[in-house]
């Protein structure tokens, strides 16, 4: 089968419309589509892809099963196309390999189906055993830690003091536990291993609830960045996991200063998934009575498709439901969108205005990512993500300077 036979067989397959050129049915959307998907969007921008219909997680697994039913309906499609900034409703097909790594590709090409011998190929891995994969890789993934020689001082100390005695093991499962018990600098007994949790991020809602960024150490070399409510959960999984306490039963804590050199743990925590994106620095141009008192008012935001994200601001509440001016759009390289985000705004956080917004179903809602800053500021701010050297400076609201630490 040559490649235009192949094709026109996708295109044949194409039940769902994702290549087809068709007539759309004119179907009304209500708002609580935008609001469903916009509850997908926050799951991307917080764990980086889209949620899967096979997921463990109850949450995650709903959402995988609102998505695919919001891909099923054209109309739907279409409404939403401008918020779909990570083209997760429809996918586009730039070549027969995009074709192959696609959706469809795995809706047609199933097992299940008779006759599809025409669409085995060798050397091409089932879609099922790539999701398997990919599923491993989310659960505890983990990379060299390229500083272990700060920590491994610190993992000797608990050793010694739990075979002198002077440390203790404090049972996880016959006590209560949640995120809130957590600090840096506290070590855990995780399957048989100690773990150190040297950095915790700022607080962000989550898809069901609030959440925090980790960069986790264990003693044999490695760090994760698991998100700090996974770590609770396996914690409570490992029937034998402990945490270190004192003899006079406090939590044994040894929360470091970090050294000048170091990277910014924010940068860090995202190092797997680096991503090549824009930050734009946003005007509204509505009338919300908040922001008319303010000159230097911006909305500081990240996206890897700024035109797109842009044509969503009348019906985006982070854009107070208004159309805004594009002040300035500044590219970044190999960095990830969302911890850079994190730096900036953790910058920014004394000069940070949040503002109401009554979004489409007369709800209230909290804008978060307007600042009263400078222009030249923000500018300052993005050249010292590029640098990496970010954590070492704050704002100075009285002086209007970035100043160092």
């Amino acid at each position: 089968m040559d490649n235009l036979d192949f094709l026109a067989a996708i295109e044949k397959a194409d039940k769902y419309n994702w290549i087809s050129d068709v007539e759309f049915k004119t179907k009304a959307v209500r708002s609580t589509h935008a609001d469903e998907f916009q509850t997908i969007l926050d799951f991307h921008n917080e764990y980086g892809r889209a949620p899967d219909s096979n997921a463990f997680d109850v949450i995650e697994m709903k959402l995988g099963f609102l998505l695919e039913k919001l891909r099923l309906d054209n109309a739907i499609c279409d409404e939403l196309a401008p918020m779909d900034e990570y083209g997760l409703l429809r996918e586009k097909f730039d070549s027969i390999d995009d074709i192959m790594n696609s959706r469809l590709f795995e809706t047609i090409s199933s097992s299940n189906e008779a006759n599809n011998s025409i669409y085995e190929f060798k050397n091409v891995t089932h879609p099922e055993v790539i999701r398997e994969r990919k599923k491993a890789t989310q659960i505890g993934q983990t990379t060299a830690c390229h500083n272990f020689e700060v920590f491994e001082p610190l993992f000797k100390q608990v050793h010694e003091g739990l075979k002198r005695g002077t440390k203790l093991q404090w049972d996880i499962n016959s006590n209560r536990i949640d995120t809130s018990d957590c600090s840096e600098g506290d070590f855990f007994l995780l399957n048989g291993a100690l773990v150190f949790i040297d950095f915790l991020s700022e607080e962000y809602q989550g898809v069901s609830r609030k959440d925090q960024r980790t960069l986790i150490i264990y003693e044999n070399g490695t760090q994760s960045t698991m998100i700090l409510n996974s770590l609770m959960r396996r914690l409570r999984e490992d029937k034998n996991s402990k945490r270190i306490a004192n003899t006079d039963g406090s939590f044994y804590n040894a929360a470091r200063v970090k050294a000048n050199n170091e990277s910014d743990p924010r940068m860090q925590i995202y190092s797997n998934a680096r991503s090549t994106g824009y930050v734009y620095i946003a005007r509204t141009l509505g009338d919300n009575a908040a922001t008319r008192q303010f000159d230097n008012l911006f909305k500081i935001g990240l996206a890897k498709d700024v035109e797109k994200r842009f044509k969503a601001a009348k019906r985006d509440t982070a854009f107070l439901m208004a159309e805004a001016e594009r002040v300035k759009v500044i590219p970044l390289e190999g960095i990830d969108l969302r911890s850079a985000e994190s730096a900036i705004h953790a910058l920014l956080e004394k000069v940070r205005l949040e503002i109401g917004v009554i979004d489409r179903d007369g709800k209230e809602r909290t804008a978060r990512e307007w600042f009263i800053v400078p222009l030249n500021i923000i500018e300052q701010a993005v050249d010292l993500i590029r640098d990496k050297t970010i954590h070492l400076y704050v704002y100075d609201e009285v002086k209007g300077e970035i100043v160092r630490r």
